[in-house]
């Protein structure tokens, strides 16, 4: 029963992280297309800053990209259940893929921040 009722949670956790993947995406590409193809003379940089200039905006962007890399560790989860016949093998390749991407994702977390800490200040 723990079996299925896992599969079951892990099957609607997975659904809801694409449900809101599918309602940032359209704000990610809308917000980002706008200034990427405006015609200006700036940087890429500059251009980057100028996408996110609002801490709402930032926020949006850090939930998006926890939501990328949770949806991603789902799917190579289930990867890797269905075609991992070692249990060992399995346990240890998902336990690293969860604590590369968690590591991956706080390194990332800690970049964007740095990088748009004049947002906040």
């Amino acid at each position: 029963m723990s079996q299925s009722g896992n599969s079951v949670h892990h099957w609607w956790v997975q659904r809801v992280s694409a449900l809101i993947l599918l309602l940032l995406f359209p704000w990610f590409i809308y917000s980002f297309s706008n200034v990427f193809y405006a015609d200006s003379l700036l940087s890429f940089n500059e251009k980057l800053f100028q996408a996110i200039n609002h801490p709402l905006e930032l926020i949006f962007f850090v939930i998006l990209l926890f939501f990328i890399f949770w949806h991603a560790v789902l799917g190579i989860q289930v990867v890797c259940e269905d075609y991992i016949h070692s249990v060992p093998l399995r346990v240890f390749t998902i336990t690293c893929i969860k604590y590369l991407s968690g590591v991956t994702y706080i390194v990332f977390i800690f970049t964007v921040f740095f990088f748009y800490r004049h947002i906040f200040l």
